[in-house]
């Protein structure tokens, strides 16, 4: 309980913590809310929360399916590091006006997932959250004798470890992601929805289907890439959960914010995406205005995910959303109020400072992950005889699952966007189609009027 209510948007004058055993008890009653749609089809949902109670932001989560064709049962499955994260391309976050947006959400939660998650959440936990397959070991090949790097865990057989999608609601999985990771700014926040005067609301935009890769992967021999997959819609849901205090001490909230309001930090996304030349093997340098201009920006974190859909990681692993930017092949620099942020490119740099630059990222306490996923000097993945779904060399991971990026500390980005100067180079193979997609976490201000209307404004 205590955990829940150090959590919630409360003036410290009704603090719980506060008062003493005489005081209201401070007991703390949930109710959860099975929140369909207003609207949905297969490519937009909208859902209105009701103002009552606090609403919880870690526990409530979104509830979403996709289903094969009519005749293609367990012959595509979810994207192998992204489940049905890959199926959101936006959400939005709004009362009256927007509070944060999450766009490329599919493309975010790779990266994240990937390179700042544990890998014992990945197999025990995420994989029947999110749907997602992306734990790894050390690899070996198939004579057993040669550790080659990093491997899927547990089994090389996508049918027994990836969920495949079944062309019924009964037959196939749902999954869901809670409103703390569709909005990784509202982490810590919770919001006392009984004070405002307008209803919060949710809209969806459902990542377009152009082909595999986009929503979902092959996971049979039988399967084309023309094979598609719908949205569950009659799956679709918000899981709410709304917390109650007595009603004296709601009362007590409810004046306390009459008289002062509120307001709070907290962090926003935007997010630029850039299509990359593809098919060179000399170096190539680019430049991408990736925005910010206005704002105070605490990081900036990219990727170069593979888009070419001929591509056995893309048909048959990771879509795309598989991000290819190990510093064999690519570094970067950051030009921020017309000054680059390194006085070389990053890759160039001694080892233990490019490192420390990345590791910014992470914070304190880097996650227990593969080191071949966090070392930018070498290819992420396994050259290997091993299979993955079908396909040799598990698929063609090699070079995949890694980002750039670096903190800022909250600088105030003039009136000129960020600049990102990317250079790739691959003189072995030629560079496949990829794109360029960049977030940058910008603080903003959140308050609550004693009317009950939210006001956003940037710091």
């Amino acid at each position: 309980m205590s955990d829940t209510k150090s959590m919630m948007i409360l003036p410290e004058s009704v603090n719980p913590e506060e008062y003493s055993a005489n005081m209201p008890p401070t007991q703390i009653r949930t109710e959860t809310v099975f929140n369909k749609p207003r609207s949905i089809n297969n490519n937009t949902a909208t859902f209105r929360i009701e103002n009552t109670g606090i609403l919880d932001f870690k526990s409530s989560r979104l509830v979403l399916q996709a289903n094969s064709t009519n005749g293609n049962d367990d012959k595509v499955a979810y994207v192998a590091n992204c489940g049905i994260s890959a199926l959101v391309q936006t959400a939005t976050l709004k009362c009256g006006k927007v509070i944060c947006t999450s766009q490329n959400f599919g493309n975010y939660f790779s990266i994240v997932h990937n390179s700042f998650t544990s890998n014992n959440d990945k197999t025990e936990h995420d994989r029947y959250l999110y749907g997602t397959f992306n734990g790894f070991k050390v690899g070996i090949d198939n004579n057993n004798d040669n550790y080659k790097g990093i491997s899927f865990a547990p089994s090389n057989s996508m049918k027994s470890t990836v969920n495949s999608l079944a062309d019924t609601n009964d037959k196939g999985s749902s999954f869901s992601i809670p409103l703390s990771v569709l909005f990784p700014g509202f982490i810590t926040t919770d919001i006392p929805l009984y004070l405002l005067s307008q209803n919060l609301e949710i809209e969806i935009v459902f990542t377009p289907e152009n082909g595999i890769g986009d929503r979902a992967i092959i996971c049979d021999n039988t399967a084309t890439a023309g094979d598609k997959n719908t949205i569950a819609q009659d799956e679709v849901m918000l899981i709410e959960d709304h917390h109650f205090f007595s009603d004296m001490r709601m009362e007590q909230i409810r004046e306390a914010y009459r008289q002062n309001g509120y307001s709070a930090p907290y962090n926003d996304l935007i997010s630029t995406r850039d299509s990359l030349t593809n098919g060179v093997t000399t170096a190539v340098r680019s430049n991408h205005q990736i925005s910010g201009a206005g704002k105070m920006v605490d990081s900036v974190l990219c990727a170069n995910p593979i888009t070419d859909g001929t591509f056995s990681c893309v048909t048959r692993a990771f879509g795309r959303y598989g991000s290819d930017s190990c510093l064999e092949k690519k570094t970067f620099n950051l030009v921020v109020n017309n000054k680059k942020q390194f006085p070389i490119d990053v890759s160039n740099m001694n080892v233990a400072i490019m490192n420390a630059i990345y590791q910014s990222m992470y914070g304190q306490n880097p996650v227990e992950i593969p080191y071949s996923l966090q070392c930018k000097l070498q290819k992420v993945g396994v050259n290997t005889d091993r299979t993955f779904n079908s396909q040799a060399n598990y698929a063609d991971i090699m070079g995949q699952l890694s980002y750039f990026g670096c903190k800022l500390d909250d600088v105030k980005v003039g009136n000129s966007p960020i600049t990102l100067e990317l250079l790739r180079h691959d003189s072995q193979t030629a560079l496949k189609a990829q794109d360029i997609v960049s977030f940058l976490t910008i603080k903003r201000m959140f308050t609550i009027t004693p009317r009950g209307s939210i006001e956003v404004s940037y710091s």
